[in-house]
């Protein structure tokens, strides 16, 4: 079960907008346990015990805003979501700079049942890229990965080639890549071209002119001509998703 917060100083809205939550989850089939709180600064002592998963925040609140409580959070958390939910359209460009998982206008009930189906959409897929798998191989060992790291996978004969986020080297496992492609198809992972499967989560760009894909760290990889139409359409639902 999901543990979720609603921060917000205006107990009118919390009450209508925790029915909207509730139902959001629900059409999901995703079990949540909902606590609300009107002050900032106990909902944080309450988070520090007991860590919730996803916080829904208020920006303009007295005495500590919104703002301030995610500057709070990633100080001993990086673990937690969170989604401001204001009044004030002219901050969302302000939010980005602490990386929210989205952002809800409050005002017209079926536009923020909308806002908030996108975000369900978006627990369910973080909650499966923090999958963890386990690598084998003579040389490594055994080594526990999270799907959310994996770069993208190399075909390589009968073996499978991982590339992952900040670790030194590629590992290298028995494996077929047609099976991961239908294994991993869920988890944000597309086919690009016969040898490679990446996980949208780290793309930038996909360019099917040219034929590539680049990664947000500017790494490419070639996109086929068989698979770059579908790739170019997976990324724009992907991103649609995150949107």
């Amino acid at each position: 079960m999901l543990k979720l917060a609603i921060c917000d100083d205006n107990s009118i809205f919390v009450k209508e907008f925790k029915r909207l939550v509730e139902a959001a989850f629900l059409k999901h089939d995703l079990a949540v346990n909902i606590s609300d709180y009107s002050s900032g600064s106990l909902m944080l002592d309450h988070h520090r015990q007991k860590q919730f998963d996803v916080i829904f925040l208020d920006i303009d609140m007295p005495r500590i805003n919104g703002f301030d409580i995610a500057s709070a959070l990633k100080e001993f958390s990086n673990d937690t979501l969170f989604v401001f939910v204001t009044n004030h359209n002219e901050l969302v460009y302000d939010s980005f700079a602490f990386q929210p998982l989205n952002f809800i206008t409050k005002g017209n009930k079926d536009i923020m049942l909308q806002r908030l189906n996108t975000v369900v959409i978006q627990i369910k897929e973080h909650m499966l890229q923090q999958k963890t798998i386990i690598l084998e191989n003579d040389h490594i060992g055994k080594k526990a990965v999270s799907i959310s790291d994996v770069k993208y996978i190399e075909s390589s004969r009968h073996n499978v080639i991982y590339y992952i986020k900040n670790y030194p080297e590629p590992i290298e496992v028995p494996g077929s890549i047609s099976a991961l492609e239908n294994e991993y198809s869920e988890l944000g992972f597309v086919r690009i071209h016969k040898r490679y499967l990446v996980n949208m989560r780290h793309l930038f760009n996909v360019n099917i002119s040219k034929e590539y894909v680049e990664f947000k760290d500017h790494t490419r990889l070639p996109a086929s001509r068989n698979y770059k139409h579908k790739v170019d359409e997976e990324f724009t639902l992907y991103l649609r998703k995150k949107s």
